[in-house]
């Protein structure tokens, strides 16, 4: 398994998995969110 995830996600010791880094994982979703509901900005 490679060690390379996205920033809201850490290899496990064993390296069989992945946990979420819940506070990285919250920005994410709010992202998601935010981009769902286009309350981004726009130009």
């Amino acid at each position: 398994m490679t060690e390379r995830l996205p920033a809201w996600l850490s290899m496990n010791p064993d390296r069989l998995g992945f946990s979420v880094i819940e506070e990285r994982a919250a920005i994410v979703r709010r992202m998601f969110k935010d981009a769902d509901r286009a309350s981004g900005s726009t130009p």
